[in-house]
């Protein structure tokens, strides 16, 4: 593992969903980032070799977060 966050911050579900609107090359995002999810809490460690064509992540998260972050009371998790 070469980076591990840990915290609210946005899963590593495509590139898609990763890739600043800065940094976009068509004008949409695909339909599949429907899917994806949000910025939740959680840990996720991320691996790349030497040549720097492939990113490997793995993380664990919690679900039903808010975007500002916060949650109340237990839900569903």
């Amino acid at each position: 593992v070469r980076q591990i966050r840990i915290g609210h911050f946005r899963e590593p579900y495509s590139l898609d969903g990763m890739t600043s609107s800065n940094f976009m090359t068509f004008l949409e995002r695909a339909p599949t980032n429907v899917l994806a999810p949000a910025r939740n809490w959680g840990v996720a460690g991320f691996w790349w070799p030497e040549n720097e064509r492939l990113l490997f992540s793995v993380g664990l998260f919690r679900d039903g977060t808010g975007s500002n972050g916060q949650s109340f009371g237990d839900g569903d998790n």
